[in-house]
């Protein structure tokens, strides 16, 4: 029986188990409003009835507030990606006159965009193993978090007053959701905007489709309410040991094949703005920072390089890492990334021509516990212990533990033999 709004009452009973014998009625439930409920739909005598599932507005289990031990509360709005106020599926027009209407006039088009959906946006250097298996759009009524609003109390109209009821919120919207073929499944959102209500401020995070790069961030952009431009980033994301071969060993043999994948950030490069006119109008670029990392065979960074360009200098920081550490064997201290020194040398070029005029080099050392149930665990960290110039400025902290790991002793010598503990 169907429960009628309007009669406050259930209708007849309507038996589903049988027909009336015509053909050419017809009996289906499925989701005909985008609402993630079953709906009742029949056909009968030429004519379409529509039953929509009787449900409330809000969605169901799902957590809507949060309050912590201290009464500030976070409150969580949803909605469904059959919203386009929120969320923004691949492919449509976005003007007023066309929108929901697609872009691509015919389905060869659309589905040949639709494919190689991602890799025109992959930025210079990005390693990729291609499309491997059919990529569809993903249409549904999913339910995603729309808007959380959280207590920020904040000072009241009065003198001396406090309004303690007073909330922050931040909106959040979603675009371009995907699926592959042959088992990968939902491939996460393209993009996810974040807008700072109070400020206006929105913050859009564009990420990686493919595998093994599924999820990760491709290039962040924080635009202030005018749309102004203050920051962006961009990450060209690398895998260790890659070899071109791969993409067509994926394709024929499967992912499988390949065995176990690392993924990693080759290069980083952040980018601020200056804004104008009291934020009115955008500003000139004000600084880049440029990040090489390299990465050994167990994901430890060996080498970074950090390079900031601002204000008509350069300034260059090379982090050099080395992971055997002495007294262990070279896999266990690779695996646990134990860090036996680094070296970090700074640059600065004052006039900005390319050439680094003032240069320093720091250096630490490491040493473990190399037996028993302390195996493993730092046993001296040294500051500047090779420096021939200066070897009196070595600062060398050793570290004591109980027969569980915990540490219960940390004491600091200098090159003179002077001794500090903290115990």
């Amino acid at each position: 029986r169907l429960w009628s709004v309007s009669a406050n009452n259930f209708s007849t009973t309507i038996n589903l188990r049988s027909t009336d014998g015509n053909v050419n009625n017809g009996r289906l439930f499925l989701d005909i409003t985008g609402d993630g409920i079953l709906d009742y739909v029949l056909f009968k005598n030429d004519k379409l009835y529509t039953y929509p599932g009787n449900v409330t507005d809000d969605a169901t289990y799902l957590v809507t507030n949060i309050t912590n031990g201290l009464g500030a509360e976070t409150e969580i709005s949803y909605t469904s990606l059959a919203d386009d106020s929120h969320y923004q599926t691949w492919g449509y027009n976005q003007t007023d006159s066309l929108f929901g209407v697609y872009n691509k006039t015919s389905s060869s088009a659309f589905y040949t965009a639709l494919h190689n959906a991602w890799e025109p946006t992959l930025p210079s250097g990005s390693q990729t193993l291609g499309i491997l298996s059919p990529v569809l759009e993903f249409s549904a009524p999913t339910q995603v978090v729309a808007r959380v609003d959280s207590s920020a109390p904040k000072a009241g109209t009065n003198p001396n007053s406090v309004s303690t009821s007073a909330m922050s919120a931040i909106s959040y919207y979603y675009g371009e959701a995907r699926l592959q073929a042959a088992g990968r499944g939902f491939l996460g959102f393209e993009r996810i905007k974040t807008k700072d209500e109070q400020t206006g401020v929105e913050t859009t995070t564009t990420y990686r489709q493919d595998w093994p790069f599924i999820g990760h961030p491709l290039k962040t952009e924080v635009r202030t309410a005018q749309g102004h431009l203050l920051s962006k980033a961009e990450n060209t994301w690398k895998l260790k040991s890659y070899a071109s071969s791969w993409a067509n060993t994926a394709s024929t043999s499967g992912t499988s094949a390949l065995g176990a994948l690392q993924p990693y950030i080759a290069n980083s490069v952040e980018k601020s703005y200056a804004l104008e006119s009291n934020g009115t109008l955008a500003g000139a670029l004000l600084q880049t920072v440029t990040t090489d990392n390299v990465y050994d065979d167990y994901g430890n960074p060996t080498n970074i390089t950090v390079t900031t360009n601002g204000g008509g200098k350069n300034f260059q920081k090379v982090t050099t890492n080395n992971y055997l550490a002495t007294g262990l064997d070279t896999t266990y201290s690779q695996e646990l990334g134990r860090l036996a020194q680094t070296t970090v040398v700074s640059k600065r070029d004052e006039n900005g021509d390319g050439g680094y005029e003032l240069t320093s080099t720091r250096t630490s050392a490491f040493s473990y516990y190399t037996s028993g149930t302390l195996k493993g665990l730092l046993a001296t960290e040294t500051i500047e212990p090779f420096d021939p110039l200066e070897p009196n400025i070595a600062l060398t902290t050793t570290h004591s533990y109980d027969s569980f790991g915990n540490k219960v002793r940390a004491a600091t010598t200098d090159a003179s033999s002077n001794t500090r503990c903290n115990v």
